[in-house]
């Protein structure tokens, strides 16, 4: 097995052409049919299941990709998702993500939001409290799924068997009731920060490996997922743009005005992005560049000109690829500022662009251990640029406090 299957790397044109022809087609048949009902009754509301932004990597195999067709279908009315509430479920980053990502979403394209709740075996009236205020805090609203749900071996329950729960209990409902009617109203407020996030990455990336092939499991997609969590956890808000709304529409990231845009394993190369990208960055935008993004071609062909572009450099780029290599923070900048312990453990796969760092202007902020001329993260403040190129999710702890250096330091950057 190969690292890059169906992602950046693989040149194979058969299933690039294929997942683009399924995609396509699931959108023809969701939109006949809204449209059908539409055309039958103009006053009916149609409520629709949507793809989640920034979880597309999990979904990519069933095409679950294109969330940004429902935000400006003119046929669907509301859109929904419904995950279960569980013991712990607020406390959970990747949970909260998740659920503030979507309604933030759809919300910023003026598409009503709300979010049905199914009870995964939760014990904790706290949690459903937290359910409640998340949806009047939100300005999107909830449903409570009644009836019975069918649970095929659930650990959380501690059963092997299947078995039917009753969804939740009229103390629980009462509870859900309570807290929605009491809890003042509040807005989500527009972000200065925003995740470009690649819809189709998942797709052409969605393998699970086991035992020593693990590594290569979603390597691609969980940064962008782990991206949008950290910065939760650290306090920080932000907006998921999908690089097709940039398609349509070049002049958004100007029109959003946004301070700083994350670029988190684009792999594959459009045009149009990259120009967006470009003249946001000219009009003074920060371009924070992280993991793969820019070494591969629209088809996958290895190709470091859209990095070179982005990251403005002329001199050549190499890319190695290391397996479990260590590397760590270096000192001096303002950006580590309260990063105590430097060192990052080596349990990731790196693939490292190098190039001459001082001769383009960037400051080197983190070294392999093995060969310190290879930077792992760098900045150019003149540029507004910054690179990360390992993974994210090595060292949660100290990447928040970096992000929180980025987003709110005074560093040039915000």
């Amino acid at each position: 097995m190969v690292d890059y299957v169906n992602s950046g790397g693989d040149e194979r044109r058969q299933f690039y052409d294929w997942q683009f022809f399924r995609l396509e087609e699931k959108k023809r048949s969701r939109d006949h049919f809204a449209e059908l009902y539409k055309t039958l009754d103009p006053n009916h509301v149609l409520f629709c299941t949507s793809s989640l932004p920034l979880t597309t990597f999990a979904s990519g195999f069933t095409m679950e990709t294109d969330y940004y067709e429902y935000a400006f279908s003119s046929y669907i009315d509301l859109v929904l998702f419904n995950p279960g509430v569980s013991n712990g479920f607020w406390e959970n980053p990747l949970y909260r993500l998740i659920c503030h990502s979507f309604i933030k979403y759809f919300q910023n394209h003026g598409k009503p939001a709300f979010i049905t709740w199914e009870d995964w075996g939760c014990t904790d009236l706290e949690e459903i409290k937290k359910c409640a205020e998340f949806a009047r805090r939100t300005s999107s609203g909830l449903v409570i799924w009644e009836g019975k749900n069918r649970y095929s071996g659930n650990e959380a329950l501690g059963s092997d068997d299947d078995e039917f729960i009753d969804e939740f209990t009229d103390k629980e409902i009462a509870t859900f009731a309570k807290t929605f009617h009491t809890t003042p109203e509040g807005k989500l407020e527009k972000s200065e920060i925003a995740i470009i996030e690649e819809p189709m990455a998942g797709a052409f990336d969605y393998r699970r490996g086991t035992e020593e092939l693990d590594v290569f499991s979603g390597y691609k997609g969980y940064e962008p997922l782990a991206l949008g969590a950290l910065l939760i956890s650290a306090g920080e808000d932000f907006d998921v743009v999908a690089t097709n709304e940039i398609v349509k529409n070049p002049e958004i990231l100007k029109l959003k005005s946004y301070k700083v845009v994350a670029l988190v394993n684009l792999g594959r190369r459009d045009e149009k992005v990259l120009n967006a990208l470009l003249d946001y960055r000219a009009r003074g935008g920060g371009l924070f560049v992280v993991g793969r993004t820019g070494l591969f071609d629209e088809y996958g062909n290895r190709d470091a000109s859209y990095l070179k572009r982005l990251l403005n450099v002329t001199t050549n780029v190499e890319v190695q690829e290391r397996d479990k290599s260590s590397w760590h923070f270096a000192k001096g900048d303002a950006l580590l500022k309260g990063i105590e312990s430097r060192e990052i453990r080596g349990d990731e796969i790196l693939y490292l662009p190098s190039f001459d760092y001082e001769k383009e202007g960037y400051k080197v902020l983190g070294q392999l251990n093995d060969n310190p001329e290879v930077a792992t993260v760098g900045c150019n403040y003149k540029e507004r640029t910054l690179f990360w190129f390992p993974s994210l999710r090595t060292d949660e702890e100290k990447v928040q406090i970096f992000l929180q250096n980025y987003l709110t330091g005074n560093n040039g950057f915000c």
